[in-house]
């Protein structure tokens, strides 16, 4: 005759949370656009953009 028993089956949800079980909270969505305050002491005029630079790659290999 075996020893075995069968697991006991939860009844409903669980309160406590089971680590390494996904995030422990809910992150904002990353397709979402993307909400930007303006600075108070931003002043366009003195600070331009920086302009975007490309440097040539010759490398064939890493």
């Amino acid at each position: 005759m075996n020893d075995f028993s069968a697991p006991s089956i939860p009844t409903g949800p669980s309160t406590s949370t089971i680590k390494g079980r996904g995030a422990a909270q809910n992150p904002p969505n990353r397709f979402e656009k993307i909400h930007f305050e303006p600075d108070e002491e931003w002043n366009p005029d003195e600070n331009a953009p920086l302009r975007t630079q490309f440097f040539r790659d010759t490398t064939q290999t890493f």
